[in-house]
This record gives C-alpha cells, sequence and structure tokens, in this order.
C-alpha cells in the first residue's frame, strides 16, 4: 500500500477527498490527516508518506511553505496540491517547488484524483531511483572526506601539500587564510534515543543539508558531523574577527532558530581563534572543544569564543599527556607493547590524582585512539573496539572515571595481546638476532641464550612458527647473502663461505648446493 497524507483547514474537503474513491482498491492508504502546514510537516517527518495532498491556502502554514521545507528535509515525499480558481499563481508557485499536479477542490472527480495519484507514484519512483544513486554517491564521497578531515584532526595527515591535494579531490574549496572553526554541538540528543538508526541517519543528513545551506549564504565554508554527534564548520571569514562577529552572531541565530524549528533540537555553537594554514585545523578543533566546557555560559544566538575563555591552568597536565602520547605513539611503532601497558598505567594513576579537562580528555582519547590506528593491524584493533571505528566510543566518555575505564579495558586487552603475540615476538626477535650476526659463529644455544629462553623451546617455535628448523632457517639466509656475494667476480668462494659464517668452503659448497639445487660456481656462471 502507498501512504497518502491529507492536509487541509477544512474538515469536508477531507471527508470528500476520504469518500471520492475506494483508496484500497487502488493500492493507497491513508494514515494521517492535518489541518494546518504546522501540524502537517511534524507528521510528514514521523509518518514519511509517500504523496502528500495539501491545500495551498491555510493558517498559520501555508501549503507553499509546507513544499518547500520538506523538500529542504530531501524527503522522498511526492505533492498533489489542491486549490480554488483564482489560486493560478499560487499553483504555478508550487509546481516549480516539485509539485506533481493540482486539483480544483469545487471539480474533484475520481478519475482526475486517480491520475493525480498514479502520476505521484511515477515521479516518486523515478526520483526514488535518482535520488538513492545520488545518496549512494554522495554518501561515499561524504564518507571519504569525514575519514580525511578525521584524520587530519587527529595529525595522522600532517603533509601540507599532501591536505591540498585531497581538498582539491573531494571538492573542498577552503582556502588557507582567516579560517574560523565552528563546532555546533547537539544539547538535547537524548530526544534522538527514540529513532531507528536509520531515522536518526536522516535527521543527521538534512541538519548538514540545512547547515551547508545556511552556513554558504554567508562564507566559503566545508561542513561535516563527527562521529560524536558534533556539526563541525571550517569557514574563511572576509574580515579580521572582531569585525566579522556581528555577521557570525547572524548567521548563529540563523542556525539555531532553523534547526530548533525544524528539528526540535537546541544547540549550542563553539567558536576557535583565527587560523591560516590547513595544519591548525586540528588546533582549531580542539579550541572549540575547550569552549564547549563552557557551554553554560552562552546566550541563545552567541557563540562561545576561545579568545573569550578564562585564562587555561592546566597546561602541566597537559604538556604531561603531550609527552605521553609521544611515548605510547613510539612504544607502538616499534612493537614495545610492554612499554605501552606501563605508560597507559602510569596515566590512570596520573588522571586519577589530577582531574582532566573536557580538553585534555578528550585529546588523550585522540591521540591514543589515532596512535593505534596508525600502528596497529586492523584485526587488532577490531579485539580493543565494539567497531573498526576508533572514533566512536568518545560518545560514551562523559566524564574522568568513563575515561579511565576505557584506558583500563585498553591496558587488559593490550596484555592479552601480548601474550597472544609473545611467542611471534620471541621468534622476530631471534630472527632479527641471526639477521645481524649470520656472518659469524652461531648455534641455537648461543641464540636462545640471547633471548632469554631455553634451546629447546626455542628450536620448537622455529618449528612451529617458520615451518622449517632454525638450522635450516640459519642457512637459507646465509646462502641468500652468499648469492647477492657471487656476483661479485672478484670474491672467491672460500672468501664468500667465509662472509656468510661458513669456516669451511667445502661445508659451504654442500649447503649451497642442498639449498640452491646447484653448486656456487654453476650459480655465478647463470649470473
Amino acid at each position: 500500500m502507498i501512504k497518502v497524507m491529507l492536509i487541509d483547514d477544512e474538515v469536508l474537503v477531507r471527508v470528500g477527498l476520504k469518500s471520492l474513491i475506494n483508496w484500497d482498491e487502488y493500492g493507497y492508504q491513508i494514515i494521517a490527516e492535518a489541518s494546518n502546514g504546522k501540524e502537517g510537516l511534524k507528521l510528514i517527518k514521523e509518518k514519511q508518506p509517500e504523496i502528500v495532498i495539501v491545500d495551498i491556502k491555510m493558517p498559520i502554514k501555508d501549503g507553499i511553505t509546507l513544499i518547500k521545507e520538506v523538500k529542504d528535509l530531501n524527503l522522498n515525499t511526492e505533492f498533489i496540491v489542491l486549490s480554488s480558481f483564482d489560486d493560478f499563481e499560487l499553483v504555478k508557485k508550487a509546481m516549480k517547488l516539485g509539485a506533481v499536479d493540482y486539483l480544483l477542490k469545487l471539480e474533484l472527480e475520481e478519475k482526475e484524483l486517480v491520475n493525480a495519484l498514479n502520476s505521484a507514484v511515477e515521479k516518486a519512483k523515478e526520483n526514488k531511483s535518482d535520488l538513492e544513486s545520488n545518496k549512494k554517491n554522495k554518501s561515499k564521497l561524504e564518507e571519504v572526506k569525514k575519514k580525511t578531515l578525521h584524520k587530519i584532526l587527529a595529525g595522522i595527515i600532517s603533509d601540507q601539500n599532501q591536505i591540498k591535494k585531497l581538498f582539491e579531490n573531494l571538492k573542498i574549496n577552503l582556502k588557507e587564510e582567516k579560517i574560523l572553526c565552528l563546532t555546533i554541538k547537539i544539547k538535547d540528543k537524548d530526544v534522538l534515543k527514540k529513532f531507528s538508526q536509520g531515522d536518526i541517519n536522516l535527521y543527521e543528513d538534512s541538519i548538514i543539508n540545512i547547515v551547508e545551506e545556511i552556513v554558504g549564504d554567508f562564507y566559503n565554508s566545508t561542513v561535516f558531523m563527527n562521529n560524536w554527534g558534533e556539526i563541525v564548520v571550517f569557514l574563511n571569514l572576509e574580515n579580521d574577527l572582531e569585525t566579522e562577529k556581528e555577521k557570525i552572531s547572524r548567521l548563529n541565530l540563523r542556525l539555531h532558530k532553523m534547526i530548533k524549528n525544524y528539528f526540535s533540537l537546541s544547540v549550542t555553537t563553539a567558536a576557535s581563534s583565527l587560523k591560516n594554514n590547513y595544519l591548525q585545523l586540528s588546533e582549531a578543533f580542539v579550541e572549540c572543544s575547550e569552549c564547549l566546557n563552557y557551554s553554560f555560559r552562552c546566550v541563545e544566538g552567541n557563540a562561545i569564543y576561545y579568545q573569550n575563555l578564562p585564562q587555561k591552568t592546566n597546561l602541566q597536565t597537559s604538556e604531561y599527556i603531550k609527552n605521553f602520547v609521544i611515548e605510547f605513539d613510539e612504544s607502538l611503532e616499534y612493537r614495545e607493547i610492554e612499554k605501552a601497558v606501563m605508560l597507559l598505567k602510569k596515566i590512570i594513576a596520573k588522571i586519577k590524582q589530577n582531574y582532566l579537562s573536557r580538553n585534555n580528555a578528550f585529546n588523550l582519547y585522540f591521540k591514543i585512539a589515532a596512535s593505534l590506528e596508525k600502528n596497529l593491524e586492523q584485526e587488532i584493533i577490531g579485539q580493543f573496539f565494539e567497531s573498526n571505528n576508533l572514533y566512536q566510543n568518545i560518545d560514551s566518555i562523559t566524564n574522568n572515571r568513563d575515561l579511565i575505564s576505557w584506558l583500563q579495558i585498553l591496558t587488559e586487552n593490550l596484555k592479552q595481546y601480548i601474550d597472544k603475540k609473545k611467542d611471534n615476538h620471541l621468534i622476530l626477535k631471534a630472527k632479527k638476532y641471526l639477521k645481524h650476526n649470520f656472518n659469524q659463529e652461531i648455534s641455537l644455544e648461543h641464540t636462545a641464550k640471547e633471548i632469554n629462553v631455553s634451546s629447546g623451546y626455542l628450536s620448537h617455535l622455529f618449528k612451529e612458527k617458520s615451518g622449517i628448523s632454525f638450522t635450516e632457517y640459519l642457512n637459507q639466509l646465509r646462502i641468500s647473502e652468499a648469492k647477492k656475494l657471487l656476483r661479485n667476480k672478484g670474491l672467491k668462494i672460500y672468501q664468500i663461505a667465509d662472509q656468510t659464517g661458513y669456516n669451511n668452503p667445502y661445508y659451504f659448497s654442500r649447503v649451497f648446493k642442498k639449498v640452491t639445487g646447484i653448486s656456487p660456481t654453476e650459480y655465478r656462471k647463470s649470473k
């Protein structure tokens, strides 16, 4: 059944429409009625009908305004307008806005109504196909844009030229001058919890569309929603910040009103200081995050400016976190996981002793997540988080206790990772030792002693993890180097044997032939 909604301030007109045809017989179902555009908009968002039959002239909110607002929401809804004889100019406006057809109230007939409904269905199918295709392409582009901006904000992408190239490819027209970051935080997100994930995604897409449209009327900009539901806007001012504040205030007031009117949501806006290159985007975003600590000071329509915040006193903690992040990142990069665990234990103790501001907590989480993403494989990351999206979890961290809990879970997971990967780590350590010492007199016992395990355990590990014995691996390593040296015609066979750890050239030749199938002399001739 195709869902239809009737909106008209005259009860008799609605009754007449309902009784004009057998709706079920034609495959239609009237799911809701409204007596004005305001009530109608609320029901359209809630019920999402495919077709709306609406009167052009109504109190509170007329049909023209309603059609425009629904089209702005990108809902796949088709409109048939009801009019009187003297409403022709309004009908033309409705048709320009995308209405499928119009019906004269005083000449309503079954055939005309059915034809109009069928036309609406056909147009809905066409629009749905086009919409899905466009939505799919736009969604992919937006996802790439979102991930790219996240990586820039996290410092994963930090090359100026690379950022410029990415912005060109993603059609982000942000200039490197007078850059301002606005972060718009939804105050009453709990309102969205009653909706399905699909409806929430629709809400978010619609909010982004409205913000893009409004900000675009004022400034050159790019807009995206981060993974914890904040709308992030980067825009280019035309003058210095003080000169532009009145204009920013007008923009912000309009954003607040539109989001309130369309979605019944209240928001808070934070504004950074001005930046002049792409590498400062992360700094601008962090400034907005710090502003949101002071959201209770925000007056309706006013942004909280970073430059107006009280003097910051948490510099020692900020410096400690900065040093922690550097050490933690290096420990993961060089697979010193035990050191990473030790650092996590230290930072947990530090947080227990010193309250972290929202800004520092956010920075700590964000930098740890970025370091994990940069240095660990995706399957390992999947063990730490419910999803591979490292940034989603921050939405559940609302205080220091939550952050400590998350860090403790991360610590335990890294410990498990150490236990699981310990054997592989020992093999890598042994192979590293062999790589640097294969030209010396070397044995299983000597190598085992170097990495603090028994020779029997190391022998077992090589068989289990590498599929070959310790001696076979060492011989393969030495012969691989010998092949390179054999290309140098000036070196004698006995010299090559000596340089690859064999003090007996005859034994070297025997091992070489066993590994390669030919003698060292034959190999040299073939090259």
